[in-house]
């Protein structure tokens, strides 16, 4: 089955919207993916994906496995995460974050508000055997304004009912 050609008048944001959607295919499960997987996870045919992936494997943003038709985040990708995370300051955040968590025996997250997603970016877990921890790469949704609390474990997204006693 042949594919359909689109204009050449595109704007190439379609083209970075896909590699874009490849990308965040990494952000969370398996550290390494098949096309396959790839394209079923971001709705785009195959041979779209096949090419999406080579075009960010020719810019070190994806690395081939070196035996397997699988793919994993690449070099480039590491180099331009580390900066980003120097120019965010998490390096200074992570020490806060570990005297709370310690200070606290709870585990504390670092969360960055992108609309209304918060994308947890530091984490420092718990030593108590019953925790709720947010793996870096985790998106929750805000239920809160800006200036409360950023985000809310699933739970307390729900209307409580109070408890029968109560009444």
């Amino acid at each position: 089955m042949s594919e359909v050609q689109e204009p050449a008048s595109r704007s190439g944001a379609q083209a970075i919207e896909r590699a874009l959607a490849v990308l965040r295919c990494f952000e969370s499960g398996e550290r390494t993916q098949g096309i396959s997987e790839l394209a079923r996870r971001t709705g785009l045919s195959v041979s779209t994906t096949h090419r999406v992936t080579r075009a960010l494997a020719d810019g070190g943003l994806l690395m081939q496995v070196p035996r397997g038709d699988r793919y994993q985040l690449g070099p480039t990708l590491a180099v331009l995460g580390a900066r980003a995370a120097g120019q965010l300051g998490y390096d200074q955040a992570l020490p806060l974050l570990a005297e709370l968590s310690e200070a606290t025996g709870e585990s504390v997250n670092l969360g960055i508000r992108t609309g209304r997603d918060v994308q947890v970016v530091l984490d420092v877990p718990s030593t108590q055997p019953l925790r709720f921890d947010q793996a870096p790469g985790r998106a929750c949704r805000c239920t809160r304004p800006p200036w409360a609390s950023a985000c809310s474990p699933p739970w307390t997204t729900r209307r409580r009912r109070s408890p029968r006693w109560a009444s």
